[in-house]
């Protein structure tokens, strides 16, 4: 019943009530979505700091140039590498690598505003498969919301990989599956429609061939006659086929070099192929890990509410919603299980999450008219879309590196030497720098002492080497040392400049130790300058490195004290 003494909440009623002023609230929750992710977009000041962006923008540039039409670099399929490179030639240089990174985050931001529209079908088709039209708008409207609000969609959408475009997949595919069951799309139009979508999926990224699963499922619970789900089927296969490999002919023109990439990616997700970016995964519990990231980075309630959708959606609901449930599953059963635990390889359920999320609302509010479960459900949504203004407020703020690159060429004289860690970017403005050799699986106290002495200052760019090389199995010694020398001063380096990356609400939602670090250290490192205070020898230094340091001085805990509070 409306409440007609309340302005307030008849304006809301009347919202899921009216279908007109229901779309265009979704309509105006997509378009929030858009501007969250433009905001800020050059966040690295065109350095392209991103480093899976850019192995993506380098490959794009190649494309046309001498002629060439087939990437060398296979980790993303062809179509996402010339999607880009096609977009941005009236805008780029072709050569304009910082203007094709632009270009490359702007797709990556449509595609994620884009992803409101077909999750809040979806969540409106399944909590109103009952009939109730209200709760399905409000789930619907629900859903939108999480969707647009939620900080990593924010943040994948400020990155020009492929993140973006996998979540629209899934929840695309959804959408279609969904609408095919409630009888809306005839089968001819849900199987082309279908295919294309996978093909494209495809184009971007392998891991697009698991989505497959929707369709499949969804006409293997068909209540059609099996010769006629043989024939959609078929024609499903056939066409997804073509499609596939018309945006990624590299897997017919490149066959070899393709294949050797997949087996290449498959080796590092397994862990049998050993690189220094799954390194950080080493003692971790392969399942409870990657739960512990989706339930962060839906503050807890979105993963709470997606359960609690299972207990409140209609029973007609049910077998609409199996085929995502299913793939849900089946792709966490295969992932989850991985030695390589990014986050980003949850892109695919989040949306499922967020959506079911939303049905859980809807139904609350509307079926069952609980209002203490509904008030805290909403409170949880509201602490995940808090999560998500802060993510996009803090791309107000430079780029930790730039920031402190300011620092280093306004207060740090032109022939100082900086000692900066491995596999890092820090931005130096020009200043001679001295890598420390910690990567080396030799290293010697003598070696690190002989880098350190020559050093004036000493870079940290972020937790990817201090948070990550002391507790690897068989690491050296010195290792241990060096980083608890420098929280302690032992070594002669004192802290000099802090700089980070933080949103209005300060650290309230910065990831911490437990995030994964792909969270941070891509666009908010927390960043620290030593400064050498005190010129030791390296014989001095020697000594000190040589000294055995118990484990507890360089656990992550210790040393996120000084080297940068876990980010």
């Amino acid at each position: 019943m409306t409440d007609t003494g309340n302005p307030a909440h008849a304006a809301v009623t009347t919202l899921w009530r009216d279908a007109a002023r229901y779309r265009r609230a979704v309509w105006l929750l997509a378009l929030l979505a858009l501007a969250l992710r433009v905001f800020g977009l050059n966040w690295d000041g065109g350095r392209g700091l991103h480093p899976d962006e850019g192995n993506l923008v380098r490959a794009a540039l190649s494309l046309g140039v001498g002629g060439r039409l087939l990437p060398e670099f296979h980790a993303y399929n062809d179509l996402a590498l010339w999607l880009a490179r096609l977009v941005s030639l009236p805008f780029c240089d072709s050569k304009d690598g910082a203007c094709l990174t632009l270009v490359a985050r702007a797709l990556s931001a449509t595609l994620s505003a884009v992803l409101i529209l077909p999750g809040a079908g979806v969540a409106f088709l399944l909590a109103s498969a009952d009939g109730n039209i209200q709760a399905g708008r409000i789930a619907g409207l629900v859903a939108a919301a999480a969707l647009a609000l939620s900080a990593p969609l924010v943040q994948w959408g400020h990155f020009g990989t492929t993140e973006s475009a996998m979540a629209l997949l899934v929840g695309l595919a959804w959408f279609l599956t969904v609408r095919w069951q409630a009888g809306h799309m005839n089968d001819r139009a849900f199987v082309l429609s279908m295919a294309v979508t996978l093909g494209v999926g495809f184009g971007f990224k392998t891991t697009a061939l698991a989505v497959a699963l929707l369709p499949v499922l969804a006409l293997a619970l068909s209540p059609r006659a099996p010769v006629t789900r043989l024939r959609l089927g078929v024609l499903l296969g056939v066409v997804a086929l073509a499609q596939g490999l018309a945006f990624a002919p590299s897997v017919i023109f490149a066959t070899e070099p393709w294949l050797a990439v997949m087996r290449f990616e498959g080796g590092v997700v397994d862990g049998s192929v050993p690189v220094f970016w799954t390194a950080q995964f080493t003692g971790t519990s392969p399942v409870v890990f990657q739960l512990g990231q989706l339930w962060s980075i839906t503050q807890g309630a979105g993963f709470v509410l997606a359960l609690l959708a299972l207990l409140l959606m209609p029973r007609s609901g049910w077998r609409m919603a199996l085929p995502g449930l299913a793939f849900a599953l089946v792709y966490a059963a295969l992932t989850f299980g991985w030695h390589a635990k990014f986050t980003r390889y949850l892109a695919p359920l989040l949306p499922i999450v967020l959506i079911l999320a939303g049905v859980a609302i809807g139904r609350m509010a509307m079926v069952l008219h609980a209002r203490s479960p509904l008030a805290a459900g909403l409170a949880g949504l509201g602490l995940m879309g808090l999560a998500g203004l802060d993510m996009a407020s803090a791309y107000a703020k430079p780029d930790p590196r730039l920031a402190m690159e300011a620092v280093i060429a306004n207060q740090i004289p032109p022939d100082s030497v900086i000692a900066v860690e491995p596999r890092d970017l820090a931005q130096l403005a020009g200043r001679r720098s001295i890598s420390l050799p910690l990567a080396n699986p030799d290293l010697t106290p003598q070696a690190l002492a002989e880098t350190l002495a020559q050093a004036d200052w000493l870079v940290v760019a972020s937790r990817r080497n201090w948070e990550v090389l002391p507790r690897q199995p068989g690491r050296p010694a010195a290792i241990c040392a060096h980083y608890a020398g420098l929280v302690d001063g032992t070594l002669g380096f004192f802290p000099y400049h802090r700089t980070s990356r933080v949103g209005l609400l300060g650290r309230l939602f910065a990831p911490g130790l437990r995030a994964e670090e792909t969270r941070a250290v891509f666009d908010r490192p927390n960043m620290i300058l030593f400064r050498k205070t005190e010129g030791l020898g390296i014989e001095e230094l020697t000594n000190r490195l040589s000294a055995v340091r118990p484990s507890v001085d360089c656990a992550p805990s210790t040393l996120a004290r000084v080297l940068g509070g876990g980010a």
